[in-house]
């Protein structure tokens, strides 16, 4: 008993270590450099957070003091990561850069951008033994990975053929062999790292290992595709990597439930383009009302920082699903993937109201009483708010089945590269169920924002911005302030309108239109209070400049988010000071 009781002491200062180091890295490198080896720097940021454990949530973390809304709370790089399939030929798999054939290679990295001007290479570099798998942008991020890449080369080459063969997910086991590379490194005296490692250290895969796979709860077809491609996966491993068929799909299943996803590091997209191993942040127990959310970094590097203020004493969670997705679709989820399921303060029912987000994200509209303010929620039994009729969850379930499918044909067309198509598969879409959902169902949400994607690549900017207001107002009751993703969408309706604003004084839109259709409704997005009559649409000028004030505006509150969400050093926060200094200008 004293025995296990030591091994668990052991175990959890083992964790609290590897949650230190993390924290002590939580201010920038700079910081660190410039205070007499890291002292100062060191004495302010440990402290701030502690590992503790219950029956009831497990492992999590904590705060150890008051802490502001914008704290870099810690930073970890990946034990391992790797792209999506998808972007295995977009992206360097170093730096996670887009990969471009330009001499210039643009590197963003830890709240900095900077130009590295590379003279030994004029295009991107592809691994030539690997068909296509392995890209990077510059002979510095070959040669860095390159010691860690030969011993996987091999195994990659095959690893299409063997994952297609079982059904089984690529990137799934590309992580896999990953972490098994990673594992070989640490225990082989004689590996020798390439130049440029990444800022903090990777963590330890021995990490990895410790997580719990969940495995009796996994889904038995999942678990049978992983089982027949661990088979035939084993017999390609060197000697070297070799590991007990039983033991790879237990490494998968740890992969599958405590993996997470890359955000784009650029800011270019919101998308997921690859995944990691990030043991730390995995301490974070998971809320569909975050007060924290981690930021994805070049070279696989994860940020954790606060979006508002948290007491002493407090839980630091982070959400590990959509937040825009209804409550039973986020609990789904989260049982499927992490194995438990949601009990926090935005999906108890004893919080959820007619009022709350969670009722109206996939309500249905009362055919009886034909009010927005009248719906069935799954959240309320099928109720009627207003008349108290009742409906089945088999009827609730048959129209959000014909919503879904008339919403996911028009997506199949915007995946296919035909906005135009698109466009008018979600306006029919729109129009058919307007009577039927409720305004601020998740579809509708979706619907907009891929119509607003539609119209930028057909460049009807007017349209656009029109789409991102419908998806502005609605996230914005969903998600925490200062989401990132919040913040991304007000930067990207920021440049569209600054588009609108230059093609007014251009003429190459009819100030009547721009007038009609942005500045009658910009009030409900941005403090600026407009009326369509307060216009002369004869006025270019003065249009052009009420249009191009609300960018600046769009532009300013963008950058307040991302202040929190980022940091002031991050490449997202220097883009958007940049616009607001040129517009200003």
């Amino acid at each position: 008993m004293a025995q296990g009781r030591s091994e668990k002491g052991e175990k959890a200062a083992r964790y609290q270590a590897l949650l230190e180091q993390g924290v002590n890295t939580g201010e920038t490198k700079r910081e660190e450099e410039t205070e007499a080896g890291g002292g100062r720097g060191q004495q302010r940021s440990q402290g701030k957070v502690r590992l503790a454990a219950s029956k009831a949530k497990g492992r999590h973390v904590k705060a150890n003091c008051a802490l502001p809304a914008g704290e870099n709370i810690f930073r970890e790089t990946a034990a391992a990561f790797v792209l999506l399939k998808h972007e295995m030929d977009e992206r360097c798999l170093f730096c996670l850069s887009e990969l471009s054939d330009s001499d210039n290679n643009n590197h963003k990295d830890n709240g900095q951008t900077t130009t590295t001007t590379t003279t030994t290479t004029t295009k991107k570099i592809k691994c030539p033994d690997c068909i296509k798998q392995t890209w990077y942008c510059s002979t510095d991020c070959a040669s860095a990975d390159a010691p860690r890449h030969q011993i996987e080369c091999r195994v990659v080459r095959d690893l299409p053929g063997i994952t297609a063969a079982a059904g089984a997910d690529y990137a799934l086991f590309r992580l896999l062999l990953a972490i098994l590379v990673r594992e070989y490194q640490n225990r082989d005296d004689s590996f020798v790292s390439g130049s440029a490692q990444p800022f903090p250290p990777p963590t330890h895969p021995d990490f990895v290992f410790e997580l719990l796979s969940h495995r009796k709860t996994a889904d038995p077809k999942w678990l049978a595709s992983v089982q027949a491609c661990a088979e035939d996966f084993a017999n390609h491993l060197p000697a070297e990597l070799a590991l007990p068929i039983s033991e790879i799909v237990a490494l998968a299943c740890r992969i599958n439930s405590n993996s997470h996803g890359i955000i784009d590091p650029t800011g270019n997209t919101n998308q997921s383009v690859g995944c990691g191993m990030f043991p730390a942040v995995a301490m974070l127990n998971h809320s569909c009302d975050p007060n924290c959310s981690f930021v994805s970094s070049t070279h696989g590097r994860m940020i954790v920082r606060t979006l508002r203020p948290i007491d002493a004493g407090e839980e630091l969670c982070v959400s590990y699903v959509d937040l825009c997705t209804p409550r039973d679709e986020r609990r789904g989820k989260l049982l499927e993937t992490k194995h438990f399921w949601c009990t926090c303060s935005r999906c108890s029912p004893a919080n959820i109201t007619i009022s709350t987000v969670d009722a109206q994200l996939d309500a249905v509209l009362c055919a009886a009483c034909k009010s927005p303010s009248a719906f069935h929620s799954p959240t309320l039994e099928y109720k009627c708010t207003i008349c108290d009729a009742q409906i089945s969850e088999q009827e609730h379930q048959a129209i959000t089945n014909l919503a879904e499918s008339a919403h996911n044909d028009a997506y199949d067309l915007f995946k296919a590269r035909h906005p135009d198509s698109a466009i008018l598969a979600y306006e029919q879409f729109v129009t058919k169920y307007k009577p039927v959902l409720h305004p601020r169902h998740h579809l509708f949400i979706n619907a907009h924002a891929t119509m607003a994607s539609c119209a930028v690549r057909l460049s009807d900017f007017v349209s656009a911005v029109g789409y991102g207001k419908y998806v502005l107002d609605g996230m914005a009751d969903y998600v925490p302030a200062n989401w990132p993703e919040l913040a991304d969408f007000w930067f990207r309706q920021a440049e569209m309108l600054e588009i609108v604003g230059g093609a007014v004084r251009e003429r190459v839109v009819e100030t009547r239109v721009v007038v009609e259709n942005i500045l009658s409704s910009a009030s409900s997005t941005t403090t600026t209070t407009t009326n369509a009559n307060d216009f002369d649409p004869g006025n270019r000028d003065a249009v052009s400049k009420a249009v191009l004030d609300l960018a600046l505006e769009a532009y300013e509150k963008c950058h307040r988010m991302r202040v929190v969400a980022y940091g002031n050093n991050d490449s997202k926060c220097l883009e958007t000071q940049l616009q607001i200094s040129r517009l200003k200008n």
